[in-house]
């Protein structure tokens, strides 16, 4: 009886035991964490760059009107499509009108003072020829007197050498002639007269070339060219401007002061406002399609590297409902306005889009096949090094078990889903911890849940 006893309890108390064990291992088991994993795998890199934009025309006509013209009134806003010959602007007719009336009289006034600098000119040009005949009259008679005058003096100079001569000839018949005259004296008196003649001759060489040089002077500067009057030749570009002005106001009347579009196309500028006064500049900037559209996409700094001219791109129009195929990059500038931003332009195929349209473009970039890919959940970052968890068996006295591993790994190339490895950190074959329904750190037991 005793034995039988014993032998009850006994199995009471393995059946106690296994029961322990089970709760005890269903314990461990909700402690645990899941985990997924992978191997490295074969992929390739790809870069997708997103951009939201709009198309624009690729040729900007900007339309001008006259300045100090007062509008009456703006018939389009900024955006708007318009067809050619469609109103745009309807300017004040009376402003017009005195506009015009005020140009003509500046025509007439111009006209005026072209004509009398003009006969001023002539006048001018007269009386430089009246100047340069008598300079040369004068030149003559200059020379004429000149040479009179020094014959005559040359006449005097020849009588007293003369005279002094018949001197020295009749010297002895003199003295008995002239008693009491002292026969020195009488020819000093000779040679005193010939010096005085030579002096006067020299005098008058001298007048005769001073006369002469300054009828020649005369002469030359009645040869010289009149001084242009620059007034004649401002009137008359002034009033080649006026005409031109004029010639346009008066179209603009025919067409009863009102601006149309040249061509369809889609208002991209208002430089003018109902009441307002235009100026220099274009009053209107339409942007037309005839030459096609263009998109202009902007994209972040660090997705640059990612974009070259010349790369495909999709468009997806109509809130993602029509897709734009065989667009292409054309070029990339910095953003005037942020410059941690690209603007990208973006040929479009021929009438797929019409200006204004907006959109989002992806455009991507493939790099090399890498061997040794993972998920990007997969990696993690600390203090600026990557490393990743592996889960690897051991033996424990619970059995074997799946134990946390942490390996450091460099990366060469990532985007949102992969990162590229360096080989030899990882084998092919080691699993690769990329979800975890608990936090995990090496050490760490976890259970691998199959099929995920």
């Amino acid at each position: 009886m005793e034995r039988k006893k014993m032998t009850g309890l006994l199995g009471i108390f393995f059946l106690f035991m296994a029961g322990f064990t089970v709760l005890s291992h269903a314990a461990d088991s909700f402690g645990i964490a899941r985990v997924s994993v992978k191997t490295m795998e074969n992929q390739v890199i790809t870069h997708q760059v997103k951009g939201t934009g709009k198309t624009e025309g690729l040729k900007e006509v900007a339309i001008f009107v006259e300045e100090e013209q007062k509008v009456e009134k703006v018939w389009v806003r900024e955006g708007q499509k318009v067809t050619k010959g469609e109103l745009l602007i309807q300017l004040d007719l009376n402003t017009l009108e005195e506009t015009i009336s005020r140009q003509e009289r500046e025509k007439k006034k111009l006209q005026a003072a072209i004509e009398a600098a003009a006969e001023n000119a002539e006048t001018e040009k007269k009386k430089q020829e009246l100047a340069y005949e008598r300079a040369q009259e004068d030149y003559r008679q200059a020379v004429e007197n000149g040479e009179i005058d020094l014959a005559n003096a040359q006449q005097e100079v020849d009588l007293a050498y003369e005279k002094l001569n018949d001197f020295y000839a009749e010297e002895e018949a003199a003295l008995e002639e002239q008693e009491g005259q002292d026969p020195q004296t009488q020819e000093d008196a000779l040679l005193e007269e010939i010096r005085t003649k030579e002096e006067a001759y020299n005098q008058a060489v001298e007048k005769r070339n001073q006369e002469v040089q300054e009828a020649q002077r005369a002469m030359e500067d009645a040869q010289l060219p009149i001084t242009r009057d620059s007034t004649i030749e401002t009137s008359r570009q002034d009033l080649q401007q006026v005409e031109e002005k004029l010639e346009k106001l008066q179209v603009l009347k025919q067409k009863k002061g009102k601006i149309t579009s040249p061509a369809e196309g889609v208002i991209c500028g208002l430089n003018v406002k109902t009441g307002g006064i235009t100026a220099l500049e274009a009053a209107v900037s339409l942007a037309v399609s005839e030459r096609g559209v263009q998109f202009i996409m902007q994209i972040k700094e660090e997705d640059r590297k990612y974009v070259e001219p010349g790369q495909e791109a999709v468009i997806e129009a109509d809130n993602g409902e029509r897709e734009v195929t065989g667009c292409k990059v054309k070029q990339i500038r910095e953003n005037k306005e942020d410059p941690a931003l690209f603007d990208v332009y973006l040929e479009v195929p021929a009438k797929e889009m019409e200006i204004s349209e907006t959109g989002e473009a992806v455009i991507q970039k493939e790099s090399q096949a890498y061997q040794t890919c993972i998920p990007l959940s997969a990696l993690n970052e600390e203090q600026g090094r990557y490393f990743v968890y592996v889960a690897e068996e051991e033996e424990s006295v619970m059995g074997k078990e799946m134990v946390v591993r942490k390996v450091n790994v460099t990366v060469i190339e990532k985007n949102e889903s992969y990162a590229a490895l360096t080989e030899g950190a990882l084998t092919s074959d080691q699993k690769i911890i990329v979800n975890s329904n608990k936090e995990i750190q090496e050490g760490s037991r976890v259970r691998i849940q199959e099929n995920e």
